[in-house]
């Protein structure tokens, strides 16, 4: 039996195990596992719901970020289910950059950029918030909310000039949808 079966052989065994709740078994092999062939994803994504399963969330946690970052793949979705579940786990920083890894992906979704925004203003990253909320009033430019959202930032970095700039140019388009949003 080759290496590269043995490891499926053991996977396999160690997910009937976790089916079972047979947690100790299933940790087990999976370490195993990740012994014999570091770079797989699977293993640390069955150990992270295995965590989870135990009430251990942040060491789960811990274990989906490896295999996110093991995966080779550029799933988005992961990305932002790792945003919310470290945000419900008071992991802030950590959100903040499975956040940012969801941007890179998909630079002009502007739910992503905007929680991106909302976390950095709450993180106190006011520079980092500002470019985030440009970008995002780049593509809604009538929205202001954003512009809003941006002054705000603009003027905790002192910035008083780029913020008359910046309601200047959405100041026209603003002022209508301002009023039918009040």
């Amino acid at each position: 039996m080759s290496e590269r079966q043995r490891v499926e052989r053991m996977l396999g065994e160690a997910n009937i195990h976790f089916a079972y709740r047979e947690f100790q078994q299933a940790v087990a092999m999976l370490l195993e596992v990740v012994r014999l062939a570091p770079g797989m994803p699977h293993p640390y994504q069955t150990l992270g719901l295995i965590y989870e399963e135990m009430g251990r969330p942040l060491k789960a946690l811990k274990l989906f970020m490896m295999a996110a970052h093991l995966s080779g793949r550029r799933d988005a979705q992961q990305w932002r289910q790792l945003a919310s579940l470290c945000i419900k786990h008071g992991e802030l920083q950590q959100a903040s950059y499975c956040l940012a890894k969801l941007t890179v992906l998909q630079p002009n979704d502007p739910d992503a950029l905007y929680d991106r925004a909302r976390l950095l203003v709450h993180l106190g990253q006011y520079k980092r918030a500002a470019d985030v909320l440009g970008s995002l009033l780049e593509q809604r430019p009538t929205d202001a909310g954003i512009a809003r959202r941006l002054a705000q930032c603009l003027y905790r970095l002192s910035q008083p000039e780029k913020v008359a700039s910046s309601s200047s140019s959405s100041s026209s388009s603003s002022s209508s949808s301002s009023s039918s949003s009040s």
